[in-house]
């Protein structure tokens, strides 16, 4: 069984270090390393990634602003959601939501999704 990190990096407080962008493209745009990665991204912040490829992680997002910056996104949005206090929606407007999401569900997935 692998050993998983356990560390959970989504409520560190550290900061990452700031560093020049990936060199691997040095058009700001997202490399082929960075789209290994994001699928990657969820597990590292709950913690719950192989102590390797947490390291290799760390290390990229350290020498890429714009993983950094998308680490740094996910970080405060997952943060955020935690902090916010549920609220209850008004019974029609519920339904109507409810109701425009289904629609859209079933346009995109087929009614017997």
């Amino acid at each position: 069984m692998n050993q998983k990190h356990r560390q959970n990096h989504g409520s560190s407080g550290q900061n990452l270090p700031s560093e020049t962008t990936c060199r691997a493209d040095s058009r700001n745009n997202m490399g082929k390393k960075c789209l290994d990665y994001i699928s990657e991204l969820n597990d590292y912040l709950d913690g719950e990634i192989d102590p390797g490829l947490c390291a290799e992680i760390e290390e990229h997002i350290g020498k890429c602003e714009n993983c950094r910056i998308m680490v740094d996104s996910l970080k405060q949005t997952v943060k955020l959601c935690r902090e916010g206090k549920e609220i209850e929606l008004p019974k029609q407007l519920e339904d109507k939501l409810n109701s425009m999401l289904k629609s859209r569900w079933d346009k995109k997935f087929g009614k017997n999704n």
